[in-house]
């Protein structure tokens, strides 16, 4: 069985700033930035709309999947998951 140690930084409800529902997790984890590109890809496979950005350590992945808009930031070892409901 696979273990997933995961360590929630903050979580920051971004829907007053956005006028919109939104909400950012950030966590650190044990995955390196080829597992994390490799989970939310797949996470994202049916999205038409996919955009990836690479940028010497900073990683960008922006995708809409049902009525939600994922953007991942991985940056130093940290992830940042923001999601918008629209």
């Amino acid at each position: 069985m696979k273990s997933l140690l995961l360590i929630i930084q903050q979580i920051v409800d971004d829907s007053a700033a956005r006028n919109f529902p939104s909400i950012t997790l950030g966590y650190t984890s044990g995955k390196s930035l080829t597992q994390i590109k490799a989970i939310y890809k797949e996470f994202l496979k049916s999205s038409i709309d996919v955009v990836e950005q690479e940028m010497g350590d900073m990683y960008i992945l922006t995708g809409h999947i049902n009525n939600y808009e994922l953007n991942v930031l991985y940056l130093n070892g940290q992830t940042h998951l923001t999601v918008t409901f629209e």
